[in-house]
């Protein structure tokens, strides 16, 4: 885990230390022998990529500009397993997958409190999720400290 922008300008023009990494690659191991590693940057040039690839013994999938495509090990060609999504964003807000799951989100909550449909808010991330996140934040901070492997278990 690294800063490597150590100073940013405010919305007032005032120049302040940054105290978040803005950089960090992790190593997992789960398991089974199953391994993992996660890349995150905040300072990388050009337009914002999001990818996810989850590979195993019969081929993988891969994540990426909104598009969900198959390849089987064997098979001439990948598979495009995109479910169309027809979400319209409020003008303004970029089309991003974070801004994409706020408006989800928001719209399910809106359901829940004004329509009384509980069942709208089944998708989102419980509270059991986000302490499992935060779990695994807090292990990397302390590897990235003590510069050794941290057990979940």
């Amino acid at each position: 885990m690294r800063t490597f922008i150590r100073e940013r300008t405010d919305v007032d023009g005032q120049s302040r230390p940054v105290t978040s990494d803005d950089y960090a690659a992790l190593q997992l191991k789960f398991e089974g022998g199953v391994s993992g590693t996660i890349s995150l940057s905040g300072v990388v040039g050009g337009p914002s990529v999001h990818r996810l690839v989850v590979a195993g013994s019969e081929g993988s999938l891969t994540y990426e500009d909104q598009r969900l495509i198959g390849h089987r090990l064997g098979a001439d060609s990948p598979e495009d397993l995109t479910v169309p999504e027809n979400l319209e964003l409020p003008p303004g807000l970029p089309n991003t997958e974070w801004s994409r799951g706020t408006v989800h989100l928001a719209r399910a909550l809106r359901a829940a409190l004004e329509g009384g449909d509980a069942s709208a808010l089944e998708p989102a991330a419980t509270f059991a999720d986000g302490l499992h996140v935060q779990q695994v934040l807090d292990a990397a901070h302390a590897s990235n400290t003590n510069g050794r492997w941290i057990d979940l278990n």
